[in-house]
């Protein structure tokens, strides 16, 4: 078996495995982030018993597949986000609109982010695309 070396506790791992460490200093940012940089209205928000429900829908509508991996790259991988296609910040009416949630990994959520930041064209162009990969997967899986 081949080991590898985990870059921040030093702890040997079998190839392909992941470090527990890595899962706890994530749970740690994530915790520093709702602290210190995410506003109290979306803090609120996200622990509320209605948007846990429509995240639980959204998973079970995507099957908890990565839709925008799946239509982008031809990838089948795990969501383990949901993601507002139109942000809260941006309408705050649509926040528990299931039409406006999407399925995605870290990974793609990432690069859609990515996408939104590089401005608003670019914001609207992938905004398009997920609602007509939301779209495309509940016409065929639906």
């Amino acid at each position: 078996m081949i080991y590898k070396q985990c870059s921040y506790c030093g702890r040997r791992l079998p190839t392909g495995t992941k470090c527990p460490c890595i899962a706890q200093m994530e749970k740690a940012r994530q915790k520093r982030y709702d602290q210190t940089t995410r506003n109290r209205k979306n803090y609120s928000f996200y622990v509320s018993e209605a948007w846990l429900k429509v995240r639980d829908i959204c998973r079970i509508q995507c099957n908890n597949l990565d839709l925008f991996a799946l239509y982008e790259r031809g990838l089948m991988i795990p969501g383990r986000l949901i993601h507002h296609i139109i942000p809260i910040e941006d309408d705050w009416d649509k926040r528990l609109m299931i039409d406006n949630t999407i399925c995605v990994s870290d990974a793609s959520h990432h690069e859609i982010h990515k996408q939104y930041d590089a401005g608003a064209v670019e914001k609207l162009h992938m905004q398009q695309k997920l609602i007509s990969y939301k779209k495309r997967f509940m016409a065929e899986n639906g």
